[in-house]
């Protein structure tokens, strides 16, 4: 049998459920179909539609793991591969398909030879933000607590901690770093050629706005970084390369 979702068709032979997807679904689950044979089955489960409302078709499948979740909210069903949204017009047909594919299903599933669970959009961007929260945890303790932050007036945001010092996700330990704040032809005259490298061949293009604006040089063994300040900014400026001067001191100490 056949059961028309929303942007899917599940199909169903007595031995496998299938799910194929619009090129829209494609793209959130990041595949277009998805096969499951009725031995994994767990539970299957569509919750009510109406002229409001979307229904849900849902299987909980056996995985090494254990079964999967059987998720009944539609706004969740991007969590799961083995769900299908459908309209109250076809109700009856996944209300058919739960029946059918519950007479079939085990008393004992099987684990799925390939769960997909792990490999939809949505547990791909979980895992990134659970690596990238651990990296940001990681980097805490090695950097220590912050202690002071600037923005230029360019956009570049600068952020001195105890140990380190960081511009965007880089991040450099403060040993040998220097900082100054610098009018734009001081800081040519200042910065060599291997900085000039360092910073961006476009980092001298300097053009002549109202003036008075300055620029902090921030300087490592192996980096360098630059952020305008315009006048409103100059006095944060100075208070933030006189921190980082500061802070390179205690670690010397």
């Amino acid at each position: 049998m056949q059961a028309k979702g929303y942007g899917s068709v599940v199909s169903f032979d007595g031995q496998n459920i299938v799910i194929d997807r619009n090129k829209l679904l494609t793209a959130q689950y990041g595949f277009n179909q998805t096969v499951i044979p009725v031995t994994s089955v767990v539970a299957v489960n569509a919750s009510k539609a109406t002229i409001f409302t979307n229904g849900l078709f849902c299987l909980s499948v056996m995985t090494a793991n254990g079964p999967t979740e059987l998720i009944t909210n539609g706004a969740e069903s991007r969590k799961s591969p083995y769900c299908a949204i459908f309209t109250k017009s076809h109700a009856q047909e996944f209300q058919q398909l739960v029946d059918e594919v519950n007479a079939a299903k085990p008393v004992q599933a099987m684990p799925i030879l390939e769960d997909q669970s792990g490999d939809t959009v949505y547990a791909r961007q979980m895992k990134k933000s659970t690596e990238e929260k651990q990296e940001r945890l990681a980097c805490q303790q090695v950097e220590g607590r912050l202690v002071e932050m600037f923005s230029g007036s360019d956009g570049t945001r600068f952020a001195l901690f105890e140990h380190a010092i960081r511009c965007g996700s880089e991040s450099h330990p403060l040993e040998g770093v220097s900082a100054s704040v610098l009018d734009g032809s001081a800081l040519e005259s200042r910065v060599t050629a291997t900085r000039l490298l360092l910073l961006g061949v476009f980092a001298f293009a300097f053009k002549k706005k109202k003036g008075g604006e300055k620029y902090v040089l921030i300087e490592g063994p192996d980096f360098a970084w630059m952020a305008e300040a315009d006048r409103k900014h100059i006095r944060d400026a100075v208070k933030f390369a006189t921190a980082v001067e500061n802070q390179v001191l205690k670690q010397q100490h």
